[in-house]
């Protein structure tokens, strides 16, 4: 599968406006509000145009609150953007990895974008995404 690099890093917090402050100040950028990502079980997502994706847990019960719970705050996945997710998802699971998610809609300032989660097992422990999206408005 040709991938077109690292589109984003995304990191786990308990304190999605704790975290906001603390790198936006850090790295003297700004973040867009992605929303609530639903299909995740309740995360809400906030994105800088480097490409930082910081998620957080809607409610305590949600499957990110019991991930953090488990593996501690800090960098959850890595996502490359590709030029076809569904020959991603056909290319990893020939791999043995699992899909344990999916986004397919318009997320913030990405337009027509989709995007297949990957378990970490199989993948040395590193959750995988690949991401497909028409466009990407947001410029920080």
């Amino acid at each position: 599968m040709k991938q077109e690099g690292i589109d984003h890093v995304v990191i786990a917090v308990k304190d999605l406006e704790k975290a906001r402050e603390f790198f936006s100040e850090l790295l003297d950028t700004t973040f867009e509000d992605l929303g609530v990502v639903h299909e995740l079980g309740g995360t809400r997502s906030i994105m800088s145009a480097e490409g930082l994706e910081i998620v957080a847990p809607e409610t305590p019960d949600a499957p990110l609150a019991k991930y953090i719970e488990t593996a501690g705050e800090g960098v959850m996945a890595i996502s490359f953007r590709v030029k076809d997710e569904d020959l991603a998802t056909k290319e990893s699971e020939k791999h043995g990895l699992k899909v344990i998610g999916r986004i397919d809609r318009d997320l913030g300032s990405f337009k027509g974008f989709k995007e297949v989660i990957l378990h970490p097992k199989g993948a040395f422990n590193t959750q995988l995404t690949f991401a497909e999206y028409e466009s990407r408005g947001f410029k920080g």
